[in-house]
């Protein structure tokens, strides 16, 4: 069974047919290693961006990764106990570089 990107789960058919979300959009199977898309980059990147937003800098260049069109979601947690300071995102696939941009200050 494979989770799909609603929360419920149904039975995995073909990998090479992509996904279609309940809000329309169609996620595509990963090309990447392990199926997963998420780099360590991508959280170097969100710190950046809200550093900069805070500091009032312009804003970090566009980032190494991917800019492919995926449903994203940022998550900042604090303490040592890793209590969940705030998660924002959307299930609708956007740019990578745009999305997280948006979310890390957001």
């Amino acid at each position: 069974m494979a989770a799909s990107c609603c929360g419920v789960k149904k039975p995995k058919l073909d990998s090479s047919m992509p996904s279609i979300c309940c809000n329309g959009s169609a996620v595509h199977p990963s090309n990447h290693q392990n199926g997963l898309v998420i780099k360590p980059e991508m959280c170097y990147f969100c710190f950046d961006v809200l550093y900069n937003h805070l500091h009032n800098c312009d804003l970090p260049r566009n980032p190494p990764f991917t800019n492919e069109s995926y449903p994203l979601f940022v998550t900042w947690k604090i303490g040592r106990d890793h209590r969940l300071r705030g998660c924002i995102g959307t299930f609708s696939a956007m740019g990578l570089h745009n999305g997280l941009r948006e979310y890390a200050v957001t």
